[in-house]
């Protein structure tokens, strides 16, 4: 009898929604973050290895910067990698420890 019921209930759910009798629902948004711009978007990864205390050293810089962990991280990069080639172009030779870099 359970059966009979809900094989009821669903053919007439079925053809009440297809009369148009039933208000159809709306999609419901997706949660998250909406995407970013193209223009700010951050493509591609990059994966490294260090140590807790080097982890630890960089998230403090970070913090101290007032900035994300990875926005700090991208930063001093790019700005180290244009020290670099700025000096490569001068004729320099260039050592990343100059840079403020850590050794390994």
């Amino acid at each position: 009898m359970q059966g009979s019921i809900q094989r009821i209930r669903s053919e007439f759910l079925y053809y009440a929604n297809v009369d148009g009798m039933l208000p159809v629902m709306a999609k419901k948004k997706k949660l998250g973050r909406p995407p970013l711009p193209k223009d700010q978007r951050h493509p591609e990864i990059v994966t490294f290895r260090m140590s807790k205390a080097e982890r630890a050293m960089i998230t403090a810089a970070a913090k101290d910067a007032g900035e994300k962990l990875s926005e700090w991280i991208r930063a001093t990069l790019i700005g180290v990698a244009e020290a670099v080639l700025i000096e490569k172009r001068r004729g320099g030779e260039s050592n990343p420890s100059d840079s403020g870099s850590v050794a390994p």
